[in-house]
């Protein structure tokens, strides 16, 4: 995955992923940065900042890349509803070159103290990129999700791809794992 990192630090980005790949690890699909590019995109508008992913790399991926994640620290909105925090150019985006780009914002570091907002940028990432993998919305549900995560202390009964962050934790449903794990073996690089 190439991740362009829009404002926050690198090692705010990379600490922000190794959290995200917990999400993917029981699905034993390993999720990692081929390389981290730093960026100065304009504008907030999500998919704004996915056509400027897209441009830069001539409309597609880049060979080697099966996502591209756009890592801002914008306040990101779509159609001017600012209550947006990532989107996803296209559900099981992975399978094809053009549609394989993702964006979410940062919350910073300060999101852990925050009980309803912990971790909330690496679940952003990791929603987003599920989208990608195939996972919808209505796979989520607020059973298997985790009340604490582990070591943790947060409230976050729902799973990923919940649509309210603070309410999703790290876990993908078992649907959404099956959906996400199946994308990833055919679409995917190993």
């Amino acid at each position: 995955m190439r991740v362009l990192v829009d404002g926050p630090s690198l090692a705010r980005a990379q600490e922000v992923m190794a959290t995200a790949a917990r999400s993917y690890a029981p699905l034993n699909v390993d999720l990692s940065a081929d390389s981290y590019e730093t960026v100065n995109f304009s504008g907030n508008d999500a998919q704004g900042l996915i056509d400027q992913a897209k441009a830069r790399f001539g409309g597609t991926r880049p060979t080697g890349s099966d996502l591209v994640y756009v890592f801002t620290d914008k306040d990101i909105q779509a159609g001017g509803n600012t209550a947006v925090a990532g989107l996803a150019d296209c559900i099981g985006g992975v399978r094809f070159d053009h549609h394989a780009f993702a964006v979410g914002e940062d919350f910073g570091p300060g999101e852990q103290s925050d009980p309803l907002q912990r971790n909330g940028t690496a679940k952003v990432l990791s929603h987003e990129l599920g989208h990608l993998m195939g996972a919808h919305h209505h796979y989520a549900n607020c059973v298997e999700g985790n009340l604490s995560e582990v070591g943790e202390p947060e409230v976050s009964p729902c799973t990923l791809m919940f649509n309210a962050v603070n309410l999703a934790s790290l876990n993908f449903a078992t649907l959404s794992g099956a959906v996400v794990r199946g994308h990833a073996n055919e679409f995917a690089a190993p």
